[in-house]
């Protein structure tokens, strides 16, 4: 550190009549010294597994989000196919009511089946919109140019694979709240070493003192 000061002084000095005075300190030996260390690193390790956690996360949540559009977009082919069986299922029973060979219940029942579908479509359309959306907004691109390519999607591995691969370690957010309470735990052991055992530091001073522009 450095301190400058100078001018005329009257009365009694409180103080050295110092022009300018240069300070350093820095520690030599503290016995908590090496836990502060060690929970320094254990608190960079559980940022940087609270960092894998989260991009894992959104690995996951772009995975899950493509899979669902990739359903939606399967079922909406299927729900034309139903829909365009049920609008000619609507002409044939109007064509034999027509004919006197059917009810007009038949028909509304056909026309009612027709708009059960029409409506699913419009809420599977409305999904797919959103989950596109969705989608843009983890990977940061536009959502008109995303849709779900099925030749993409590799075959899932059976579920027996699947668990023996999760079972081999722990999550990045388990590890992150270990190394977190582990940088705590250093913490709070150097604290209790501080407070009870003495430490060793380094001081240097170098002042210049000038006693003219005071009368004492």
């Amino acid at each position: 550190g450095a301190d400058v000061g100078y001018g005329k002084g009257f009365g009694v000095p409180t103080s050295l009549p110092t022009v300018f005075s240069l300070s350093s300190q820095s520690l030599v030996f503290n016995f908590s010294q090496h836990d502060n260390i060690r929970a320094a690193a254990s608190g960079l390790a559980s940022a940087k597994l609270a960092l894998k956690d989260m991009r894992e996360q959104v690995e996951e949540d772009v995975v899950v989000t493509y899979l669902n559009m990739d359903s939606d977009d399967r079922a909406l082919a299927v729900m034309a196919q139903e829909h365009g069986a049920a609008t000619r299922l609507v002409t044939i029973v109007q064509d034999r009511l027509d004919a006197g060979q059917d009810d007009r219940m038949s028909l509304l029942r056909a026309q009612r089946a027709a708009k059960q579908i029409e409506l699913n479509q419009l809420n599977l359309q409305d999904e797919i919109g959103m989950l596109s959306d969705h989608l843009s907004r983890l990977i940061g691109l536009p959502d008109d140019r995303l849709m779900a390519v099925p030749g993409s999607i590799p075959t899932l591995p059976s579920v027996p694979v699947a668990a023996d691969s999760e079972n081999e370690s722990a999550s990045a957010g388990v590890r992150a709240a270990e190394a977190s309470a582990r940088s705590k735990q250093e913490l709070a052991f150097g604290e209790s070493r501080y407070r009870l055992r003495p430490q060793m530091s380094f001081g240097f001073n170098y002042s210049r003192i000038d006693k003219g522009q005071n009368d004492y």
